[in-house]
């Protein structure tokens, strides 16, 4: 049996799962970390576009997004939301 193949997205596509401010900060991102995460191109039309993976997507969002706990007290809404009083009171 043959293993699955992994999807690859280029850097627009990549900034948008990860998230990324701009593909900008993702290669300067990428070039720090260049060990990790080695390059893969192909090209489309007359440019060769970098490729990465969703194990590598899914690596690079493990790293810059950190997920912070709630205590049991807060309440788990935005701040920007507000209840709605009754106008007529």
């Amino acid at each position: 049996m043959t293993p699955a193949l992994e999807p690859l997205y280029t850097l627009a596509v990549a900034v948008q799962l990860i998230p990324f401010t701009s593909t900008r900060y993702l290669r300067e991102w990428l070039y720090r970390h260049r060990d990790e995460f080695p390059r893969r191109y192909q090209i489309i039309g007359f440019r060769r576009a970098r490729l990465l993976s969703l194990s590598e997507c899914q690596r690079i969002r493990a790293y810059v997004v950190k997920e912070f706990p709630l205590s049991p007290q807060r309440v788990a809404s935005p701040r920007h939301l507000k209840s709605r009083r009754a106008k007529n009171s």
